[in-house]
């Protein structure tokens, strides 16, 4: 199966077939919810996801999953434990690089010789000023997230595949699963 961008396997010891498809399934079902809840470039029907909570910066709070609000209070805590280094905070700066890197892939897909640009400093240090744990107000009593700041952003992707299989690995584990191993893009969890 695939979801956070990046391929998603199962491996695991069961009686038979149909029981390993159950524990498939149910891993399935459980990645892409995460996946939905995390994502920030596409919306999803009934989710209240990363993306929406980035295109409503400076406008209202997004009432979100509580997955969503502990996984900004996770990386709140990453940021400060880091000393700064781990910023999910820094979507703005993240999507300049993403979109000189879409563009270079679209270069050398039409000529392997072509190679994309890299961003003038001028527009790194624009995006720079919008990275700010300041402009990020989490009220978990309500479960609503709001960025004050229209220029900045969220992009939880430096954290959200671990914590997701953290909570996948436990739900498989409560449904009887004893031996397993789930590979998530380069990442493997036993």
């Amino acid at each position: 199966t695939s979801g956070f961008n990046t391929g998603i396997t199962l491996l695991a010891y069961t009686e038979n077939e149909a029981e390993f498809n159950e524990y498939f399934e149910l891993m399935k079902s459980e990645f892409s919810k995460y996946n939905a809840i995390f994502d920030i470039y596409n919306d999803y029907e009934g989710v209240n996801n990363a993306k929406m909570v980035n295109d409503k910066a400076g406008i209202e709070p997004v009432v979100v999953d509580q997955n969503l609000i502990d996984v900004l209070l996770l990386s709140k805590s990453e940021y400060e434990y880091t000393k700064k280094k781990f910023n999910p905070v820094a979507g703005t700066l993240l999507e300049v690089w993403h979109n000189y890197r879409e563009e270079g892939k679209l270069l050398n897909s039409a000529d392997p010789a072509q190679y994309g640009r890299v961003p003038a400093i001028e527009e790194l240090q624009i995006a720079k000023e919008c990275v700010s744990w300041d402009y990020i107000e989490i009220d978990d009593e309500n479960n609503t997230v709001y960025i004050n700041n229209p220029c900045a952003s969220l992009d939880v992707g430096g954290i959200a595949k671990g914590f997701a299989a953290d909570i996948v690995v436990n739900k498989l584990i409560e449904a009887g699963l004893e031996t397993a191993i789930i590979n998530i893009g380069d990442s493997s969890i036993i």
